[in-house]
């Protein structure tokens, strides 16, 4: 008792004691916490006292003040006082000293006992003056300390200490403030710290902490610049194998029937998170500036995008990842002709036909879909026709709006002026392959995939054409071919439909444009043989749609289905496209020889009513 309160006076003196009393008296005071009546005389201790210590110590040149024992002892002495204490804590966090002083000893580069038990120390001073405590926490975020106790969890801190756990808290606290704030500096050398926080050392720590972990990665993937900044510096493959060793933390954790802290939720959601990072940044113009097919990380992932599991209901992010990071790295054909032999086309058709993992599902046939881009690609690696099998399940066997698109756009893909082997498609497997098709549609309540089994339509009807301008020439098979085409209905689904479809559902901005490209769809599928009398009924027939069409000659609009009159409000440059479409699909309908006279009549009148004369 008596040294506490010689210690206490020595603090309290008029006159500067000299340092080596300084020191013993913080060695008592800080010792002092393991006595319980002695830890709570410490609150008359005062802490005014000490903060001036801690500031003058801080800008003094003497050589003791840079005695790390009596730091530390400081440290021990504040960090006790400002527990719970939110009026001390505002003290400390008024002055910027406190923090910057603190802040060295985490970014020390001594590593030796004495420098880290500083370390240790500033540490618990900063866990104490943060928790619960948001104002030190948003202050902390300022000055960067987050930064530095990144730096401590992987490069000077062990994960068997204690305070490893304290540190990565702590971050986390100090993170939460992300969103709000902005430090004083953005990631300063972001080559070297960004990698620091996505390889912490994390295998040998529990769930929960593992966890925590995620927790700061997470927070830096909602920052577009952190985004930026991964990719400008080359370092996406610090992400992807953050995936990896999620996923593989997870497995661990589930078989380990005695870990606690396990939260499969947690992962999953975290696992969501590091995919849908690796897809905002795949997706930059940035991205294909820095990474090609040359890029070794590209290289290794070309076999990851097979799952490795034989279960079909597996649900790893890790083969999904690697199809969409090498999708989004084809912007061009030349990337696509580039990339093709590199990646096992053959296996990811089978997985379509097996896989029930929707993501898998959804990345997989986008991958195919842009490697089918280039015609040469689409010759030489899809022509095996069981691969449209494998597309077919996509729209069959899968109810999700965005699998069943996909399938779709990559039947398309596979087929669009492939016009042999889509005659030959029509012609030896119309009843199952275009039934399918058209039973999709017809059983389908998505406006979107209904959208997509359009844009397919037109697909057909523009390869079947060999010319723009003039009825095809039919060659061996080709009538046949056709012929399925017009006359494989699903009870009452033609293969008309899905273009009357988007003509009257996609008027929406951002998807006028498939609206458009129905209309040319009759106005191909009027070119071909038997296609005009087809095409002719089927507007004729439909007062909407004909309203629609006379709408798109110019003048008046003519009459909806509910008596109002139809309203335009396309852009003049589509109105302009369309005229002429419309033009010349009445042009088609009134020279063909097998549409009915009545048909014809009503276009005849459609077009004198606007006063437009056809040779």
């Amino acid at each position: 008792m008596a040294d506490f309160d010689w210690a206490q006076s020595v603090l309290d003196a008029d006159e500067r004691p000299s340092l080596s009393n300084i020191a013993k008296a913080l060695q008592i005071l800080a010792d002092s916490s393991a006595n319980p009546e002695l830890r709570s005389r410490m609150q008359d201790v005062s802490f005014q006292q000490l903060l001036s210590l801690f500031s003058g110590l801080a800008v003094s040149s003497e050589e003791e003040s840079s005695d790390q024992t009596l730091w530390k002892n400081l440290l021990r002495c504040v960090g006790n006082m400002i527990a719970d204490n939110d009026s001390r804590r505002s003290e400390m966090i008024t002055d910027p000293i406190y923090l910057k002083t603190l802040n060295t000893f985490l970014t020390a580069n001594s590593n030796t006992p004495e420098a880290m038990a500083l370390t240790d120390t500033a540490i618990k001073v900063l866990f104490n003056l943060c928790t619960d405590y948001t104002p030190a926490q948003q202050e902390c975020f300022r000055q960067n300390i987050h930064q530095s106790l990144i730096y401590c969890l992987d490069s000077r801190l062990s994960t068997d200490d204690g305070v490893w756990g304290l540190a990565l808290d702590l971050t986390c606290m100090i993170v939460e403030h992300k969103a709000e704030l902005k430090p004083s500096e953005d990631y300063p050398d972001f080559e070297i710290n960004a990698p620091r926080l996505l390889k912490l050392p994390l295998a040998d720590v529990d769930a929960t902490a593992f966890l925590d972990a995620l927790t700061l990665v997470a927070a830096h993937l909602l920052d577009k610049d952190f985004v930026q900044g991964i990719v400008k510096h080359k370092q996406i493959e610090h992400i992807w194998k953050l995936l990896k060793r999620t996923e593989h933390r997870m497995l661990s954790d589930r078989e380990a029937e005695d870990e606690e802290d396990y939260n499969e939720k947690q992962y999953l959601q975290f696992q969501l998170v590091l995919s849908q990072g690796l897809a905002d940044m795949t997706a930059l113009p940035l991205y294909n500036e820095q990474y090609d097919t040359s890029d070794p990380f590209i290289q290794s992932l070309y076999s990851q995008t097979i799952p490795t599991s034989t279960d079909p209901t597996s649900r790893s992010p890790v083969a999904p990842a690697a199809c969409l990071i090498l999708g989004n790295l084809i912007i061009s054909d030349e990337a696509a002709i580039t990339l093709a032999p590199h990646v096992p086309i053959k296996d990811l058709f089978a997985e379509l036909g097996r896989s029930n993992d929707s993501a898998f599902l959804n990345a997989a046939s986008g991958l195919l879909r842009h490697l089918s881009t280039p015609m040469q690609n689409r010759e030489q690696y899809f022509a095996d026709t069981e691969y449209l099998r494998s597309t077919q399940r996509l729209h069959t066997d899968v109810s999700l709006e965005q699998v069943q698109m996909g399938g779709l756009a990559l039947t398309r893909q596979i087929l669009a002026n492939m016009k042999p082997r889509l005659v030959a498609i029509l012609v030896h497997a119309n009843i199952d392959f275009l039934s399918t098709l058209l039973s999709t549609y017809q059983n389908t309540t998505s406006t979107s995939v209904k959208l997509e089994m359009s844009r397919l339509v037109v697909s057909f009807f523009r390869t079947l054409q060999a010319s723009s301008a003039t009825v095809s020439e039919v060659e061996t098979g080709e009538e046949e071919a056709v012929k399925a085409l017009f006359d494989t209905p699903v009870n009452t689904s033609s293969i008309l439909d899905p273009l009357i479809f988007s003509i009257k559902h996609a008027a929406e901005p951002g998807i006028i444009a498939i609206q458009a490209e129905a209309w040319l769809g009759l106005n191909l599928a009027a070119r071909l043989p038997g296609g005009a009398s087809k095409v002719g009924d089927a507007v004729s027939d439909d007062d909407e749609l004909f309203a629609l069409f006379t709408l798109r000659l110019g003048g008046q609009g003519g009459q909806a289905t509910n008596g109002e009159e139809a309203k335009d409000s396309r852009p003049e440059w589509l109105k302009e496209k369309e005229r002429d479409n419309a033009v010349l699909l009445s042009a088609e309908l009134i020279k063909a020889g097998d549409v009915d006279e009545s048909v014809k009549e009503k276009f005849r009148a459609a077009l004198n009513e606007r006063d437009i004369r056809i040779g």
